[in-house]
């Protein structure tokens, strides 16, 4: 096990009629910016309780709703300013991972004395450098201690932001979208309880389902000397997947019974509240950034933008990933197989689990440019985020990541037919091109 330092301050509160406590967690004399989505919370009562919670204990709000799934820059910088406008000290961010991510970007700017200056830096440069400048810059005392604090309302699963410091911004004007964090930016606490998740859409519950697994996988499908015999981050990711490779699809099944909820729930939090990567030497996230990248560039979203990157990964770095894919088989799944015959059974079972969350695991289900545009794109994105290779050890460098966009998924005849209905319209083939020269430019 590699040397660590672990940090986690938040506090959860988790189960039913938790809300209830949420007047005792906020400091005296707060103002606090009710931060929201695009109107569930309201059309299910969740905030109009708070409200109701805040006037009956004398805490003064103000309200900034419409929060878009992969918060926008444009948009928060709005929240921002209405921030700053009423005095507010304190944010509740009532949804889940984009609300969540926008309180952490919001809450990293709200008390910058020079906002306005930072603001045109935002506005002309890329704007993961200003805030790596202006905000999470040791050096910089300005900056330094100056963020504003928040807590949780859960309302949507399957980010983990809830419970950790990282948070993912999109900037529209430059088609990227930037993960940054800093150990200021942990919610003080959060309030997770699954009743009041019941009403999500089954899209949505399959959407969280597959992002949890997916921030597992990235964590323990590794190579091994990433590991260096950390038996307690293993077991932990093993036990995860466990418990998501059940209850995930229970939970679509029966959305409103609350020990399936629950158990997915708490699986979700744990799945990227730091503890798995605790003692490892490297962690994957290159399904992510490449993810990330086709969010930003064709509006794909988020979870299907990873099921549709993650099973070609890993047929592309399978030498690599054979070892971690076989134990997975073994542990998780419970095959008697061994060698590349399990590491093989283990990729097809993960095909077969994203199609039973309704998500493509191939681009063939999405219509994109001829692959040479699509990489273009995604080299400026990586040229604007200083970004040169992914992957636990950086091999995934440009001509591996056109190699996993071109890849058609070779799994598809192992599936059963009923799995491969995709819920999009935008169904058709991924056009390939002869693009050999292109890659050895």
């Amino acid at each position: 096990m590699f040397n660590f330092d672990f940090y986690n301050p938040t506090k959860v509160l988790f189960g039913e009629n938790q809300l209830a406590r949420l007047p005792e967690l906020l400091p005296e004399k707060a103002h606090v910016l009710l931060l929201y989505g695009q109107g569930s919370v309201k059309r299910l009562g969740i905030l109009e309780q708070i409200k109701n919670l805040l006037q009956e204990h004398d805490f003064a709000y103000s309200e900034f709703g419409g929060i878009k799934p992969n918060p926008e820059m444009g948009q928060l910088v709005e929240a921002i300013y209405t921030a700053r406008k009423h005095k507010v000290n304190y944010i509740l961010a009532i949804g889940g991972g984009s609300v969540i991510d926008a309180a952490k970007f919001i809450s990293g700017h709200v008390q910058i004395d020079n906002f306005d200056i930072l603001l045109f830096e935002l506005e002309n440069e890329c704007f993961e450098m200003a805030e790596q400048d202006y905000l999470f810059n040791p050096d910089n005392l300005e900056a330094k201690n100056q963020h504003t604090p928040f807590g949780v309302v859960l309302t949507c699963l399957g980010t983990g932001s809830e419970m950790n410091r990282w948070a993912v911004i999109s900037d529209n004007l430059r088609k990227i979208k930037v993960d940054f964090g800093h150990e200021d930016l942990f919610p003080q606490f959060t309030i997770i309880d699954p009743s009041l998740t019941f009403s999500l859409p089954v899209k949505q519950i399959q959407n969280g389902v597959v992002d949890a697994v997916v921030h597992v996988f990235e964590q323990y499908l590794l190579e091994d000397k990433a590991y260096s015999h950390n038996d307690v981050a293993c077991f932990m990711a093993e036990s995860l997947l466990r418990v998501l490779w059940k209850y995930g699809p229970l939970t679509v099944a029966e959305p409103t019974n609350y020990e399936y909820r629950s158990n997915f729930c708490w699986a979700a939090t744990m799945a990227l509240n730091g503890y798995l990567s605790v003692g490892l030497e490297a962690e994957d996230w290159s399904t992510h950034q490449i993810g990330h990248m086709l969010t930003a560039h064709y509006g794909i979203e988020h979870a299907p933008s990873l099921t549709a990157v993650f099973i070609s990964n890993l047929q592309l770095r399978f030498k690599e990933k054979q070892a971690r894919l076989a134990r997975f088989a073994r542990e998780v799944l419970h095959s008697s197989l061994s060698g590349e015959q399990a590491a093989r059974f283990a990729l097809i079972e993960i095909a077969k689990f994203f199609t039973q969350m309704q998500m493509p695991i191939s681009l063939r289900d999405y219509r994109l440019e001829a692959l040479p545009a699509v990489m273009d794109k995604i080299t400026t994105s990586m040229a604007l985020t200083n970004q040169k290779a992914y992957g636990e050890f950086s091999k995934v460098k440009k001509k591996q990541i056109a190699q996993i966009l071109r890849n058609p998924s070779l799994l598809r005849n192992h599936l059963p037919t009923h799995s491969l209905k995709i819920r999009t319209n935008q169904r058709c083939s991924y056009k390939i091109v002869k693009f050999k020269a292109w890659l050895n430019k």
